[in-house]
């Protein structure tokens, strides 16, 4: 076994996934993080103040800048099946960098936040049979 491999695997003995696009911070439990109700409270207030504008306050893409007409392509619906089983690596990744039209909220959101917006989600999700 190289020795990178043995680093590899004995980061993954430690319950970590790694980094996100080089940051460390983001680093989380392979399991995902348990945030109290309070802190789920809090990741709908942020995505209804950073998000909902686009996404929509229920998670269908269909928020106001885009039902006004402004934006010729739809936010992502996050109740497709696309997105149901979308990672919650990769919506880290989306947030802190930007995708598509999304540009990045990494100068809004630190990464504690962007994880209790992404819980929120990921629960919303869960609780409409995703």
């Amino acid at each position: 076994m190289s020795p990178e491999a043995a680093q590899m695997i004995g980061s993954m003995a430690q319950g970590l996934s790694g980094a996100v696009g080089g940051d460390a911070a983001a680093a989380k439990p392979k399991a995902d993080p348990f945030f109290n109700e309070d802190e789920l409270k809090e990741g709908k207030r942020l995505f209804n103040i950073y998000c909902g504008i686009c996404h929509g306050t229920g998670l269908d893409g269909q928020g106001p800048l885009f039902a006004s007409g402004k934006f010729a392509s739809m936010p992502a619906n996050f109740k497709d099946a696309k997105y149901l089983h979308m990672s919650v690596g990769q919506m880290y990744a989306a947030v802190k960098f930007g995708k598509n039209m999304m540009g990045s909220y990494a100068s809004q959101l630190d990464p504690k936040q962007r994880w209790m917006v992404i819980a929120y989600i990921k629960k919303t999700q869960a609780e409409n049979g995703g």
